[in-house]
C-alpha cells in the first residue's frame, strides 16, 4: 500500500508563500486530519476547530520544518497536539483502551467470489473501527490509512513504541473475533492482506465522516485573513532570502546571515513549534489508557499504563484497599503487576483513575457433597470465577478404573470402597479429594 502523502512540490512552493500550494495541502488532508481529531472530541464543530487551528499552526511554522519530505508526520503531530489539548480541556474521561500477526498476510489473486468477501470483510473491519474506544482507532488510522511505522506513531503521539504495538494487538484483537462471529475464518481471511482491506474501511468511514463543502468554505473563509498575512511574510522571506543569495553573489557574505534571521523570525517569532508549547502551555500529568489482559487466569496481571507529561515518580501513587503497590516506570510507561481481584486506584498527579480487576482465580474447585445411590453417584462440585473444567475433572477408583465428570454430577457405575475425585477449573487450579463410598 502507498503510502497516503502530499507530493512535495506542494510543501516547497508553500515555503515561498504560494496560496495555491497551501490551499491544495488542506484539500489533500482536511477530511484525514478532521476525522482524526472527532476521534478524540467527538463533537464536529471542536473536531473543525483543530483542523483549522492545525493548518494556521502549520503555516506560522512551515519555514521551520526542514525536510518537505517530514511534512506528513510533522502535520500529524500537530493535529495530535492540538486534539489532545482540547480533548483535556473539555474532559478527564479516560477511555480503556492472539498475537498471531493479521498483517503478515499473503496477497491472492481475486476472483468475483474473493471480492465480495473481500467487501463484506471490510464492512466488519468498518464498523468495528467506528466503534472502537479512542487510543485505538488513532493508532489504527494513522498506522493502517496514514502508513505510518509504529516508531513514527510513537513520535506523533508522545507514547512508547510498545504502547503503540499494545494498542495495535489491541485492535486486531477487536477485530478477529468479529470476522469469525460472520464465518470468516483464519483460512479465509488470511488470504487478503490486512493493511489494504482496513485502508479502505478507513477510506469509506472518512468519506462519509469529512467536513461538507460547506463547511470547507468557511474554514478558508476564517483563515483568510490569518493566512493571507502569513503568506505574504513567507513570500517576503522567501524574496528576501533570494536577494541575499543575490548579493553574497557579488561578495557580501554578511547579507545572507541578516535576511536569514529575519526571515525566520518573521515566520517563527524566534521560537520553534514544540519548544513553543512546552513554555506557553505546559500539559498536567495525564493517564492516557489502562491496559491488561481480561481473560480469566490464575497468574498475576500485568498492567500496564500510559501516560502523559509525568515528571517524577513522586506523582504517581497505586492503591489496592489502603494498600500502597510498587510499581515500574519506563518513560512514560507504568507497569504493575495485579495479584488479586478488587478495585485498584491509580493517581497521577491530580487525576485519578479507579478500575476492578476481577478476572484473577487462584482458588481450586470444591467438592461438595457425593451421594451414593444404588449404582449412581451423584457429585456436587462448585467453583466460583473461572468454572470446573469437566474435559479434565474424573473419578478414579483404587484399581484404576476412570471415569470422566460431568455438568449434571452423576457418574453411573458401580463404585466401592475409596475413590479419589479430581477437580480441575478452566484456568488450571486443580484439588483432589479422597472418598470412602462405604462410610
Amino acid at each position: 500500500m502507498a503510502r497516503k502523502t502530499i507530493d512535495t512540490k506542494y510543501v516547497k512552493l508553500l515555503q515561498q508563500g504560494d496560496s495555491e500550494a497551501f490551499e491544495e495541502i488542506f484539500r489533500f488532508y482536511k477530511d484525514s486530519i478532521f476525522y482524526f481529531a472527532l476521534s478524540f472530541v467527538k463533537n464536529r464543530a471542536d473536531a473543525e476547530e483543530i483542523v483549522q487551528d492545525t493548518f494556521i499552526q502549520a503555516l506560522r511554522y512551515i519555514n521551520d520544518l526542514e525536510k518537505p519530505s517530514s511534512f506528513h508526520s510533522w502535520i500529524h503531530k500537530i493535529a495530535y497536539n492540538k486534539s489532545m489539548t482540547l480533548y483535556k480541556q473539555n474532559s478527564k474521561h479516560v477511555q480503556m483502551d492472539n498475537d498471531f500477526d493479521l498483517e503478515n498476510m499473503i496477497e491472492n489473486k481475486e476472483g468475483p467470489e474473493n471480492m465480495l468477501a473481500r467487501s463484506e470483510i471490510v464492512s466488519v473491519i468498518k464498523s468495528e473501527i467506528e466503534n472502537m474506544p479512542e487510543g485505538l482507532v488513532q493508532v489504527a488510522q494513522l498506522r493502517y490509512f496514514d502508513d505510518f511505522t509504529t516508531r513514527e506513531i510513537a513520535d506523533i503521539m508522545d507514547i512508547p513504541e510498545g504502547t503503540v504495538k499494545t494498542r495495535l494487538k489491541k485492535v486486531r484483537k477487536i477485530i478477529q473475533p468479529k470476522l469469525s462471529a460472520k464465518g470468516f475464518t483464519p483460512a479465509k481471511y488470511f488470504s487478503f492482506l490486512f493493511t489494504p482491506m482496513v485502508f479502505e474501511a478507513f477510506q469509506q468511514i472518512i468519506s462519509s465522516n469529512g467536513i461538507s463543502s460547506e463547511s470547507t468554505s468557511r474554514l478558508i473563509g476564517n483563515m483568510a485573513s490569518v493566512t493571507s498575512g502569513l503568506l505574504a511574510s513567507i513570500a517576503a522571506g522567501a524574496a528576501g532570502m533570494a536577494g541575499g543569495a543575490a548579493s553574497a553573489s557579488a561578495g557580501v557574505s554578511t547579507t545572507i546571515e541578516t535576511a536569514t534571521k529575519v526571515a525566520v523570525a518573521a515566520v517563527s517569532g524566534g521560537a520553534g513549534l514544540y519548544g513553543a508549547y512546552q513554555i506557553a502551555q505546559p500539559l498536567p500529568a495525564h493517564i492516557d489508557s489502562i491496559s491488561y489482559y481480561e481473560s480469566m487466569t490464575n497468574e498475576n496481571i500485568e498492567i500496564e499504563v500510559a501516560l502523559s507529561n509525568t515528571e517524577s515518580e513522586d506523582d504517581i501513587h497505586i492503591y489496592l484497599d489502603n494498600t500502597e503497590l510498587a510499581f515500574n516506570l519506563n518513560e512514560n510507561t507504568l507497569v504493575f503487576e495485579a495479584t488479586q481481584n478488587g478495585d485498584y486506584i491509580i493517581q497521577v498527579g491530580e487525576e485519578e483513575h479507579q478500575f476492578t480487576v476481577s478476572n484473577i482465580d487462584k482458588t481450586s474447585p470444591e467438592l461438595a457433597t457425593v451421594e451414593k445411590q444404588g449404582s449412581t453417584l451423584k457429585i456436587a462440585s462448585s467453583d466460583d470465577l473461572a468454572g470446573i473444567d469437566y474435559t479434565k475433572s474424573y473419578l478414579l477408583t483404587s484399581d484404576g478404573q476412570k471415569a470422566m465428570l460431568n455438568e449434571s454430577g452423576v457418574v453411573e457405575g458401580d463404585y466401592e470402597g475409596v475413590v479419589q475425585i479430581y477437580l480441575y477449573d478452566n484456568v488450571g487450579n486443580e484439588s483432589v479429594y479422597s472418598v470412602d463410598l462405604d462410610a
